[in-house]
């Protein structure tokens, strides 16, 4: 069992089984299978989708829940199928969703969710492998702070969520979409960060229009444009930089920032917008969220979050520079909501 979940076997978090792990995937199919025709499933056991429970089926992806039997022990699964439409570019979409998911398999970090492994055997769902991540009952962060709406808990979810982008950015990884959907609360109520990698395979041409689905409140205003190409191939290396869409560590610190402000106030930025496509065609820079709709985050929060919304990426501090301790003297001094 791995530290990172200690209720599943994942072979791949064995530095071991990954030192033996095939790397180089330019022969496989979009089905996970190599030309000999053999399957690739690098999940551990046995899965099995009904499909009568399905969590959500948008443009980007059906979600559903299932079991994954391991050693005689049943647990329940998400089972998470790409939609693909036409025209999609099989080869580059085939590398792309290998290599990530490589990557992804290989991350043990008690804040981030873990891929258990792809599963081939879904063609009733996609025509690409299907990815395997634990199930949390307590759903998303976003759904969790109606049972729990206290300062208490949103300064320990923002501690986990800075660890696990911490931890992304030391291994050289960008997440380019972080945001309370993407966020899950786990059975210990430990913040989850998941979709790690999906953003980039879904930017492949047929992978419906992910680009466009990507775009949020939380995103950074050089999304997408060669400003943010520049900054990801200064943090990371031109190697690692598979498409112009990829984001960059310090816009993952823009978007972290705006994810704090929701988790304290409980409002999406730039509150009371509503429409992401219209607001950020108004844009003529990147504006702070006005305080005045935020009139519940303190001062000192502030201090900290101002930093991280500057309009050229490479002024933004580093995640891991960003410094809590003063919202936890206020939790001792009584200041916090309980």
């Amino acid at each position: 069992m791995c530290n990172c979940h200690p209720t599943f076997d994942i072979p791949m978090h064995d530095p071991a089984v990954r030192s033996r792990c095939k790397t180089d995937f330019s022969d496989y199919d979009n089905r996970g299978r190599t030309n000999s025709g053999v399957r690739t499933d690098t999940v551990f056991g046995s899965v099995v989708v009904t499909g009568r429970e399905s969590l959500s089926d948008s443009s980007i992806a059906r979600l559903n829940i299932g079991t994954l039997k391991q050693k005689g022990v049943i647990q329940n699964v998400v089972v998470k199928s790409l939609s693909v439409m036409r025209g999609m570019d099989d080869g580059v979409a085939t590398r792309r969703f290998w290599r990530e998911m490589v990557v992804w398999t290989q991350l043990c970090h008690r804040n981030i969710s873990p891929l258990l492994g792809t599963w081939t055997n879904s063609a009733r769902y996609s025509p690409t492998p299907s990815l395997v991540s634990p199930y949390y009952r307590n759903g998303t962060l976003e759904a969790y702070v109606k049972i729990d709406p206290s300062d208490l808990f949103a300064l320990h979810v923002v501690r986990g969520i800075q660890a696990g982008v911490a931890y992304l950015h030391r291994r050289k990884i960008i997440h380019g979409d972080l945001r309370p959907e993407n966020i899950m609360i786990d059975d210990h109520l430990e913040p989850r960060i998941l979709d790690f990698g999906f953003s980039k395979i879904a930017d492949v041409k047929g992978f419906t229009t992910a680009s466009s689905a990507r775009i949020s409140f939380y995103t950074q205003p050089e999304y997408n444009t060669d400003l943010e190409r520049n900054q990801a191939i200064a943090e990371v290396g031109r190697n690692q930089i598979v498409s112009r869409a990829n984001g960059s560590m310090k816009g993952d610190v823009w978007a972290f920032a705006m994810v704090v402000l929701w988790a304290f106030s409980k409002r999406h930025p730039y509150y009371p917008e509503k429409n992401v496509a219209q607001f950020r065609s108004r844009w003529k820079s990147a504006p702070y969220p006005p305080g005045s709709t935020y009139h519940q985050i303190p001062p000192v929060l502030w201090n900290i979050l101002l930093p991280c919304w500057r309009v050229a990426p490479e002024d933004r501090p580093n995640v891991n520079e960003l410094d809590f301790s003063a919202l936890e003297r206020e939790h001792r001094r009584g200041d916090f909501r309980y």
